[in-house]
């Protein structure tokens, strides 16, 4: 009788064994840089290069038993379609901006990952406004199935990031036009580079022309620099204006040009890039403001701050 049950048992527990878990994508060999944004790439606008990675990748719950060879190209011209398809405006990254040294990689035996093949990647030279694209497809592989789905990477450049350092306070302001009520009042010449975005800089009778500058004691590099819109009237701010440098106070060259400006909020901080892409070094850095908001007639102009800011 106990022989019976215990060969019951026996059975039943062998009837209850749960099936071997096996993945869907068990054996399928693809990108992991195809995932979602991952290969939307930030890079930094640097004279060093700067180097990221691809390969392939083995799905599922288990691993290969044998190396995998996998092998990669790289076709600009899908581009085109690209664009077309999803209504972008991509370019190819410049030849002389990268360099592969490798389009062959492997996925060794015991292991789910490839060894990483680098894109090394200047971006000394590339335009900011112009997105760049370089798509990498997984050509074959040795064995496995490949993930047509995560087969192709389209490597992404949407914007350049920059490291700035404030160099404002290097130089020396001055101004077309002071504050009626003196440099020392409480909203003289001197708020405007003060690093107070609580205080401002206030003209009356807004003239033509009318500048405001900094003078450094030695040339220095000048990239990029903001506006902070005033606390009140919107009337006040400038609208068209031209951003100049030199370094003998007679001679200018012209770095930026903006008009119809429109500041979307009182004390708002707007970034602007100046046209400086040879690192070229100015004594003089210098605002000319056209015309306000309000007007090119007699009025009042109003800046909270105004910083210079250089790459590094």
């Amino acid at each position: 009788m106990l022989a019976g049950v215990l060969g019951l048992g026996m059975a039943v527990a062998s009837c209850n064994k749960p099936d071997p878990l096996v993945s869907k994508s068990e054996g399928n060999i693809y990108m992991p840089q195809a995932y979602s944004t991952l290969g939307s790439l930030k890079l930094y606008l640097l004279d060093s290069p700067q180097t990221v990675i691809f390969g392939a990748a083995y799905g599922g719950l288990t691993f290969p038993a044998k190396d995998i060879k996998v092998n990669f190209k790289l076709d600009t011209d899908l581009i085109a379609s690209y664009n077309t398809q999803y209504g972008t405006s991509y370019v190819p990254l410049p030849t002389s901006n990268y360099t592969i040294a490798s389009y062959a990689a492997v996925i060794k035996a015991g292991t789910t990952s490839s060894t990483p093949l680098p894109i090394t990647v200047t971006t000394k030279g590339l335009s900011f406004g112009v997105r760049y694209m370089l798509p990498i497809t997984m050509t074959d592989a040795s064995s496995g199935k490949i993930d047509s789905n995560l087969n192709r990477t389209w490597f992404t450049i949407d914007s350049l990031y920059v490291r700035e350092r404030d160099v404002t306070d290097k130089g020396t302001l001055s101004v077309a036009l002071e504050n009626r009520n003196g440099a020392g009042s409480p909203e003289g010449s001197p708020h405007l580079v003060d690093g107070n975005l609580n205080t401002k800089y206030l003209t009356f009778n807004f003239p033509q022309p009318f500048w405001f500058q900094e003078q450094f004691p030695a040339p220095q590099v000048v990239n990029s620099y903001t506006f902070t819109s005033g606390n009140d009237s919107p009337d006040r701010d400038p609208m068209d204006w031209n951003v100049v440098g030199s370094n003998d106070g007679t001679n200018w060259d012209t770095l930026d040009v903006r008009t119809g400006e429109n500041f979307a909020s009182r004390i708002e901080t707007v970034h602007y890039t100046l046209n400086n892409n040879s690192n070229k070094a100015y004594t003089y850095i210098r605002v000319n403001v056209t015309q306000r908001n309000g007007g090119a007639g007699d009025g009042l102009f109003q800046m909270s701050e105004w910083r210079l800011l250089q790459y590094y």
